[in-house]
């Protein structure tokens, strides 16, 4: 196996499209945008996570069911952000696939690439437990509602652990623990063939991402519509519960072109 990456150091991951010319020595960084939303987003994050923190610690002083996962999933989804900024600022990601090497493909950018296939899918689920859990505390009278919300627990924590024994099995080291046996299983057929497990397993996620998105924004409508409130604050609760229509809007479109 050392000898066969050893001739393949200066090959390039895919085949360059029709007409393209790849150019190793000056290619060019697209990374930029994701370091820039990356930059903006992660200090608003921290910010409003430590706005509400204060408030249920410092004047409510009351803590509920859904801030127990807050305080998981975020650090969680910080560490996530910060693994794939580690990633693109290794030499490998933020350049077309077809202008980067085997041979730039080093360990640690092989280990953090493994990592992050491995635990997208559990930190994913983090993020729709806080929301579950959101509902739950929101509407805990409503049994029906209930009964919604666990069962949506239970079935997307259950798909999301099941991609990342997945990834793991698919795309983990092979005979080792070294460069050649990350690259073994990394660039290996089930993990990196476009009709390997992994892709099937990426085209379900995508689908499944937008399934339960839907189902956490919709679940939750026809207990805000019989809120005994005046209907301008039912509509208000409503749209607060709605925003996260494009967040899935995006996923359809990221599923549908990519």
């Amino acid at each position: 196996m050392e000898s066969t990456y050893a001739r393949l150091e200066n090959v390039t991951l895919i085949p360059p499209p029709p007409g393209v010319v790849p150019d190793v020595a000056h290619r060019k960084f697209h990374g930029a945008p994701i370091m820039i939303a990356a930059s903006i987003c992660l200090p608003v994050v921290i910010i409003l996570a430590a706005i509400r923190l204060y408030v249920r610690l410092r004047i409510l002083r009351k803590w509920a069911l859904d801030d127990y996962a807050f305080v998981i999933s975020v650090p969680a989804g910080i560490s996530m952000v910060a693994l794939n900024i580690a990633v693109i600022y290794g030499g490998v990601y933020g350049y077309h696939t077809w202008e980067v090497t085997i041979g730039d493909l080093t360990k640690p950018i092989l280990e953090r690439a493994f990592v992050i296939a491995v635990i997208q899918g559990p930190i994913t689920w983090l993020i729709k437990l806080t929301l579950f859990c959101l509902i739950f505390t929101a509407f805990r009278p409503v049994t029906w509602l209930r009964r919604l919300v666990f069962i949506g627990i239970f079935v997307t924590g259950a798909f999301y652990l099941y991609t990342a024994i997945d990834r793991g099995i698919a795309c983990g080291p092979r005979g080792g623990v070294n460069r050649l046996a990350y690259l073994a299983g990394m660039r290996g057929t089930h993990c990196s063939d476009p009709d390997g497990f992994v892709q099937v397993t990426n085209i379900l996620q995508g689908s499944f991402n937008i399934f339960s998105d839907l189902y956490i924004l919709l679940i939750p409508i026809p207990a805000i519509v019989k809120l005994d409130l005046p209907l301008q604050k039912r509509v208000a609760v409503l749209l607060i519960f709605l925003t996260g229509s494009a967040y899935v809007a995006h996923q359809i479109y990221l599923v549908v072109n990519i």
